[in-house]
């Protein structure tokens, strides 16, 4: 199985590391393709960082999509999520958050979210690794039927990137 693991910002070191971690984690068969965005900021501090680098790192994805057809998943390795939602609606097979992950494992183990739970720290990679392999090992995908669907056919002004304009 190969999963896509992108680092939304375009760091190499910080993607080196998080392909490490992510191997780490994975089961044995799964194959970790660790990507980054050609363009975009060095990190993501706030809303404009983000707003910057969602269309760069939607590039990359949709390219790696088109480079590995058999990918069963992808997963956003920036804990605010980075551009999600619109990754689901450009992208075939399941995309999962490390911030998404680790709060959704987290809220398995607990009602109420606090150190007096005694909750255990729950790595965001570790959880959407697990989330993707298990998602793929159910045959599920994301639904495209309402919130994720693919963008609609219409035209756009200026430059349009390619995950918009190819179907």
């Amino acid at each position: 199985m190969n999963i896509v693991v992108i680092n939304p910002n375009t760091t190499a070191a910080m993607t080196a590391r998080i392909g490490t971690t992510a191997k780490a984690v994975a089961q044995p068969g799964t194959h970790i393709i660790a990507i980054q965005p050609s363009a975009g900021p060095a990190s993501i501090e706030g809303y404009a960082d983000e707003a910057i680098a969602v269309p760069h790192m939607l590039e990359a994805l949709y390219s790696a999509q088109a480079n590995n057809p058999d990918v069963a998943g992808y997963v956003i390795a920036c804990f605010d999520d980075t551009g999600l939602d619109a990754a689901r609606c450009v992208l075939d097979a399941p995309v999962v958050g490390i911030g998404e992950a680790a709060c959704h494992m987290a809220s398995l183990l607990a009602a109420r979210l606090s150190k007096e739970h005694g909750v255990p720290v729950i790595g965001g990679m570790d959880a959407a690794i697990k989330l993707i392999e298990s998602l793929a090992a159910l045959g599920l995908k994301t639904s495209k039927c309402t919130t994720y669907a693919k963008p609609l056919v219409k035209s756009y002004a200026g430059t349009v990137p390619n995950f918009i304009t190819q179907k």
